[in-house]
């Protein structure tokens, strides 16, 4: 049959629909952090980034990030688009970049 869909495209598709579901819960969970006036997880990292210098290794990175409640995924999230929140540098190192600063200072004029 000429519509039917390839196994291969409905396996990626509901890779798409997973990571969307995990992106849609981050963006919740961000709301309602922001709507009881606490501070979100995703500023929780990057402070606690800044605190240990600005430049963490690859498992510190890890270890912040999952005590905030994010999987390897979420963290991902950290260094994607034109101007990134943080960096990989020396390979296993992982550094908050100038934008990140400036989103802190917006938040709550640290940095």
């Amino acid at each position: 049959m000429e519509n039917e869909i390839s196994p291969l495209v409905k396996e990626q598709v509901l890779t798409l629909l997973g990571q969307t579901k995990k992106n849609i819960e981050e963006i919740e969970k961000l709301l309602r952090e922001s709507k009881k006036g606490e501070e979100s997880s995703f500023i929780k990292v990057l402070k606690e980034v800044v605190k240990k210098g600005g430049v963490v290794d690859k498992e510190v990175w890890k270890t912040i990030g999952n005590k905030q409640g994010y999987d390897s995924r979420g963290l991902g999230g950290f260094f994607k688009g034109d101007k990134p929140i943080m960096v990989s540098i020396a390979g296993d190192k992982r550094a908050i970049t100038e934008r990140g600063k400036r989103l802190l200072e917006q938040e709550d004029g640290e940095v």
